[in-house]
């Protein structure tokens, strides 16, 4: 219907002008773009192209010449958005210490962790698993109740009761760690948000550890981690479920922090939120 009317129009302006040549060039290139979603992932898709081109070549003897021509091509421009590992970010958890011995209580409302995973690298499996590594850091803390503290005794570290003492004003255990992990992931979309689980080792390095005791506002008596023998490396299994940028997360380690036969034999955990970035 288009060409038509341009056709008439040009007929009706070549017969009003006189031994002039004229031409009139109309063209016009149209695209439709839609937003579909591949695999869990969304795409732009130009799901057509079309150009029309239509000329009327009008001399003074009114002799007319007209072209039109339609060119379709389908084709899509990916623009896959780049799979993004939900590791990354701020974490929070409460920490406990499984095979604690009767008389050593811990207090939970003092122990946790602070995860702070700073960098991640992908590795694309499928469009909805991926491998992936990085680097990150985890501040873990124990306080223990009472007058129970961790001490080296000879060539071992034991919790030990201070008879002197009715309560340590705190008595507590830190080791802070780099951590590695090695995880598979699964991801797909949840409406406009991705929802994602995933699970593997992170290994353990340590930086520094300590036990440490005060009594009232007086002595403090304080033991690096080599004085209680905790071990440079170690691993845990950890893994997440969650949402967009927040998940639930947790941890369980296997092996002591300390070395065998010469520490507490006790496998920390610990259950909390992370807030990705």
């Amino acid at each position: 219907m288009k060409n038509l009317v341009v056709l008439a129009c040009g007929l009706g302006f070549s017969a009003a002008v006189s031994a002039q040549d004229t031409i009139v060039v109309a063209t016009e290139v149209t695209e439709v773009t839609a937003v579909e979603e591949v695999n869990g992932a969304t795409e732009d898709v130009i799901t057509e192209k079309s150009e029309s081109k239509s000329f009327v070549l009008l001399d003074g003897s009114l002799s007319t010449d007209f072209a039109h021509f339609w060119d379709k091509k389908d084709r899509k421009k990916n623009r896959k958005k780049e799979q993004k590992a939900h590791w990354s970010g701020f974490g929070f958890a409460f920490s406990n210490l499984e095979g604690l011995q009767p008389d050593v209580d811990l207090k939970l409302t003092r122990s946790y962790s602070f995860i702070l995973n700073l960098k991640t690298y992908v590795v694309p499996v499928h469009p909805h698993w991926l491998l992936f590594t990085g680097f990150g850091l985890d501040f873990s803390r124990y306080h223990f109740k009472g007058n129970v503290g961790l001490k080296p005794v000879g060539n071992k570290a034991e919790f030990v009761a201070d008879e002197d003492v009715s309560a340590y004003k705190y008595s507590k255990f830190v080791a802070y760690y780099v951590t590695i992990p090695v995880m598979l992931e699964y991801q797909t979309r949840l409406g406009s948000k991705t929802f994602f689980i995933n699970g593997g080792v992170e290994g353990m390095l340590k930086y520094t550890s300590k036990a440490e005791t005060k009594i009232g506002d007086g002595i403090t008596e304080t033991y690096a981690g080599n004085d209680v023998n905790v071990l440079p490396l170690n691993y845990r299994f950890s893994g997440r479920i969650g949402i967009g940028d927040l998940a639930l997360f947790g941890y369980y380690q296997f092996h002591s922090p300390f070395e065998g036969g010469k520490g507490p034999d006790v496998q920390p955990y610990g259950i909390g939120l992370l807030l990705g970035f």
